[in-house]
């Protein structure tokens, strides 16, 4: 009986559930090569179909040890999890027990055992192991690294899986993705985009994102095309290192900064709670708001505000922003602080926010959505002037509200400058005075000096 007929036979998604495999899947699993490379898209079941195939392993052939390497903490107890839900489903006649049972690995009563562990080297090395499945290698900053430590794992004999969907024209994932499909390697590629994956309502929801999501976005995620990243501000290169897996939520005490780009329909309002430490800066939380009414949005953030009493609230105040602006300013005071959205204002906020990647001196989360608008933003020069774009025709719109949020949330020079003015002066004439608060908002080099109020 070969595995997929195995996996088909005797495994169940949940009770009553038996798992049928896609022809790509069987293809996947029939092949013999000691070295399978694997470039898919987004949610098409490979992630399943490894976990289900070092099951099947570890039950067939006693003492097998089988290792999965992945990108993040989370994301290896994800796969381990996973195993043991299928574990518990299992249609075998005989009942099959486990002898270990930790956060990291399984033994079974056969001798065999599956470890996952995140990406560090140091653990890595050294363990002999006859499968090795490595997930999402793309993404890993330390790729060489890894790479080196798990091949002496099979050196006496095994196989190597590496499956990932593509992420930029870098690392060691590309490489070998180049190499195979110029038989330069010895691994066999299995390319599995989106129209691969027959299951109706994959279809349907894919078949709509396409329809409005920025062709370069979709090509990557559900495409398997790698994106030249010479147009990028934000490649991944520099952002990678700065992701964290295993980000903590905010919570009163932290030194913290919200960022809120105000959208409704085509555009979202996205809230972004950093941390504050030092010179460096920790993502906690990202939220999203589409198509929601602005009284919801704005109970939400005054709840928020009360319970987790940030620094500052830092707000665009461009467009319909002002009128929320004065609301939140209204009912929380001077912590709500404005922020203008000129060219020479965005031109600045980019660039900090760009030497603070370069710098590894902000922590992000792996949001998709925020590292494909980062990784989309483009610098175009005009005449005279900077402007910034999502990289996306118009048929799309635009839609770089994360990045516009973050970069309120972590950048400390925010504020357009105003001059003093004299008593008695004409009001009309003081940029940023607002009758109804009575004050005027005054540049960082301003506060140093002196506060005006009148």
């Amino acid at each position: 009986m070969s595995i997929a007929d195995f996996i088909e036979d005797f495994f169940e998604l949940d009770p009553e559930n038996p798992i049928k495999l896609h022809e790509y899947q069987r293809n996947f699993l029939e092949s013999d090569s000691k070295f399978r490379l694997v470039l898919k898209a987004r949610q098409v079941g490979i992630t399943s179909v490894v976990a289900w195939e070092a099951l099947a392993y570890a039950l067939i052939e006693p003492h097998m040890t089988i290792l999965f390497v992945s990108a993040s903490h989370r994301q290896a107890m994800e796969i381990l999890n996973y195993v043991k839900r299928i574990m518990s489903n299992l249609r075998l006649k005989k009942e099959v027990r486990t002898l270990e049972e930790t956060k990291q690995s399984v033994v079974y009563e056969n001798g065999a055992r599956i470890i996952s562990l995140p990406n560090n080297p140091n653990t890595i090395q050294g363990i002999r192991a006859h499968r090795v499945y490595i997930d999402e290698f793309a993404i890993m900053e330390n790729d060489k690294e890894i790479l080196s430590a798990i091949l002496p794992s099979i050196s006496h004999g095994g196989s190597i899986t590496i499956f990932s969907r593509p992420w930029g024209k870098r690392g060691e994932f590309y490489r070998l993705v180049k190499e195979s499909r110029e038989k330069k390697n010895q691994f066999v590629l299995f390319e599995i985009d989106w129209t691969q994956c027959k299951h109706p309502s994959y279809q349907q929801m894919v078949g709509e994102f396409k329809e409005f999501m920025p062709p370069l976005q979709f090509a990557e995620l559900y495409s398997c095309e790698f994106v030249d990243e010479t147009k990028s501000y934000f490649p991944y290169e520099i952002m990678f290192p700065c992701i964290d897996e295993d980000m903590t939520r905010p919570r009163p005490g932290m030194k913290l900064i919200l960022g809120v780009d105000f959208g409704r329909f085509q555009n979202s309002t996205v809230i972004t709670i950093t941390e504050e430490r030092g010179d460096c800066f920790y993502v906690r939380q990202i939220k999203e708001f589409l198509g929601v009414r602005y009284t919801t949005q704005l109970n939400y953030l005054g709840k928020l505000i009360e319970e987790l009493d940030p620094k500052e609230v830092r707000v665009d105040s461009f467009g319909v922003g002002i009128r929320l602006y004065e609301e939140l300013r209204e009912k929380h005071g001077s912590k709500i602080v404005p922020v203008s959205f000129s060219n020479q204002n965005k031109n600045e906020m980019i660039t900090n926010l760009r030497i603070l990647f370069e710098d590894k001196k902000i922590r992000i989360p792996r949001d998709d959505k925020l590292i494909s608008q980062l990784h989309a933003l483009e610098r175009k020069k005009g005449a005279g002037y900077v402007r910034w774009e999502p990289g996306k025709t118009d048929d799309y719109g635009r839609h770089d509200d994360f990045v516009w949020s973050l970069t309120m949330s972590v950048v400390k020079k925010y504020r357009e400058p105003i001059r003093y003015f004299k008593l008695g002066e004409d009001e009309s004439r003081l940029r940023g005075f607002n009758k109804e608060f009575k004050h005027t908002v005054i540049s960082d080099e301003d506060e140093k000096s002196s506060n005006v109020y009148i």
